[in-house]
This record gives C-alpha cells, structure tokens and sequence, in this order.
C-alpha cells in the first residue's frame, strides 16, 4: 500500500452494490430512459438501437460525469 501512495495513488473502497457511485450505472439510466423511446423491441431492435448509441456516443450522444 505505501508503493502506491508513493505513486500518488488513492484507493476508495465502495459499498459492494452503489450505483449512483457507479458511472456505468448512470451511463445505462440515461440510455434506457432518455435516448431510447419506450417501444415494444425484439431483441435484433434492440440490438441496433443499442449499437445505434454506442457508435454515437460522444457525438449525438453525449454523457458527463
């Protein structure tokens, strides 16, 4: 552990199941909630409207952490 202090890095340790400490958590609430319209999908739909956001990500369509 003194290696890494030394090294200028801290560890944090998390509760084991802490999602609004979890950027991916929030990442997946966004892309459920707000860039996919709720609509009845068969799993090739959904698919491609994830993919859809993947490719996009950044440009169309934009996260902050």
């Amino acid at each position: 552990m003194d290696f890494l202090e030394k090294q200028g890095v801290t560890l944090y340790f998390l509760p084991p199941y802490c999602p609004e400490l979890n950027r991916i958590e929030k990442l997946w609430h966004l892309m459920k909630y707000t860039w996919m319209s709720v609509k009845c999908r068969d799993s090739k739909t959904l698919e491609a409207d994830v993919d859809d956001i993947l490719d996009n990500f950044g440009s169309k369509y934009k996260f902050e952490f």
